[in-house]
């Protein structure tokens, strides 16, 4: 009987920002509270603009996202 041996995976967890900028009206956007303060890299996380009070929702991006546009949805 053979084992196959597993290859064991790792994935790095990041801390989101506080705040971002409001991309509608330019305010500031606050971080949502959620239950946990790291994610990992495609985990959503919300925000709430405190002057227009739209809600953002980001995925959190991988450590090696460089934020261009994929070739492939050129």
């Amino acid at each position: 009987m053979f084992r196959t041996r597993q290859a064991a995976t790792t994935v790095e967890t990041v801390r989101a920002p506080t705040t971002i900028v409001c991309v509608d009206c330019g305010g500031t956007c606050h971080l949502l509270p959620h239950p946990e303060h790291e994610f990992e890299p495609g985990d959503p996380v919300a925000y709430r603009c405190e002057l227009c009070m739209d809600r953002w929702d980001v995925v959190m991006p991988d450590e090696d996202d460089t934020g261009a546009p994929n070739d492939h949805w050129a």
